[in-house]
């Protein structure tokens, strides 16, 4: 959907399809990837992200109480088909006659809807455009700081369509049974959506996913690499950037995109990659498919190629480890700072796009370093 409140307007097509069809649930998934400028300040402010919610009728986290949408034909902020960066109009038409007011329409006509006051409500989404105007509409709306949802802008930044839901998600992670919340979002218009919280949200909570991702999370400052990754500015290949075969991914899906080895039933040796005949007792296809795509393994020897890379990642670390069950790994590695790498060092496993050869996307399975030990771990 080409709006930045698909999301919102997603999430209402599918609650209206459950209450058609109960037995069935719906998966919204928002993603954004938006590209301003080069060098200007909108470049500095926008982010990446992508966000997924399940919609249906049956154990429900929150419940959507209300649904309010406001139609506005306004340009303020567009690209057009086939424009590589985003166009915005004049801040302060946007701001005033788009952003505040199609946003305290719509919240307000939900409030009156629903018979409720902003004290009523533990936590308001706004769509944030930067650091201060989602603040100054949430306190002439009459919600307090405290009310408002961090929106994740020094972390994240503008992630357009994907806000909305992101910062749901992140709310959700922080609820309690009984809460209400208010979800706004805007474009051409505004979404505003009053939601309550079930007892079933602990589900969520045990391993909170926003907070975990952004502290897993990589930087790097060389503006240049930027441009690259965002392919604005071309560099030369990588060696390894070899030609796929699509009919070997299709047959080898369970190792590339699922990253299962396999378990001998009789010694309950494991491998990687699957083998019909075990290494270790000789049995012969007897063997059951597992993941391993959530173990932590720890280097065993490694090397780092500094010829082999591409202008913009140019040292290749090539990697031999081992998990606690003995199985061996081979794999690149990436997110790693080449001076810290050692004999030893936790890693854990990562789904990457490689390339686009064979005139299609591949995608298959990196080490990166832990960044983040989970309960439990060593």
């Amino acid at each position: 959907m080409g709006s930045l409140k698909g999301g919102t307007s997603a999430v209402k097509a599918a609650a209206d399809a459950a209450c058609v069809n109960p037995r069935e649930q719906s998966v919204v998934v928002a993603s954004e990837c938006r590209n301003a400028y080069p060098n200007s300040r909108k470049e500095q402010l926008l982010g990446d992200a992508s966000a997924a919610v399940v919609v249906g009728s049956e154990n429900l986290i929150a419940t959507i109480d209300e649904y309010v949408s406001v139609c506005d034909e306004i340009v303020d902020v567009w690209r057009n088909s086939g424009e590589q960066f985003v166009n915005w109009g004049e801040s302060r038409f946007i701001l005033d006659e788009g952003y505040t007011r199609s946003l305290s329409f719509a919240v307000n006509e939900l409030l009156e809807k629903m018979e409720m006051q902003p004290s009523d409500f533990a936590k308001i989404i706004l769509p944030a455009p930067d650091m201060r105007e989602y603040l100054k509409l949430g306190k002439r709306l009459g919600f307090s700081a405290e009310q408002i949802q961090d929106p994740l802008l020094l972390e994240v930044g503008d992630c357009g369509t994907a806000q909305a839901l992101l910062l749901l998600v992140a709310a959700l992670e922080q609820a309690k049974p009984g809460d209400r919340l208010l979800v706004a979002n805007y474009a051409n218009g505004a979404d505003a959506m009053m939601l309550t919280v079930t007892e079933e949200v602990g589900r969520i909570q045990r391993k909170p996913q926003i907070h975990r991702l952004l502290s897993r999370r990589r930087e790097f400052k060389e503006y240049s690499r930027f441009l690259s990754f965002r392919k604005l500015c071309p560099v030369v290949e990588s060696v390894y950037n070899l030609k796929p075969s699509n009919a070997q991914t299709w047959r080898e899906q369970d190792t590339f995109l699922r990253f299962k080895g396999s378990r001998c039933m009789q010694c309950k040796t494991e491998i990687f990659p699957p083998a019909k005949v075990c290494g270790k007792c000789g049995a012969v296809n007897e063997f059951e498919l597992v993941n391993l795509d959530d173990r932590i393994v720890r280097i065993f020897t490694f090397t780092l190629d500094e010829l082999a890379g591409s202008d913009d990642d140019p040292v290749v670390g090539q990697v031999c480890a081992n998990d606690e069950s003995g199985v061996r790994y081979y794999n690149i590695m990436t997110d790693f700072e080449p001076g810290q790498v050692e004999v030893g060092m936790p890693l854990e496993f990562t789904f990457r796009k490689m390339n686009e050869l064979g005139n299609f996307n591949n995608y298959y399975w990196k080490f990166r370093p832990v960044r983040l030990k989970e309960d439990g771990e060593q």
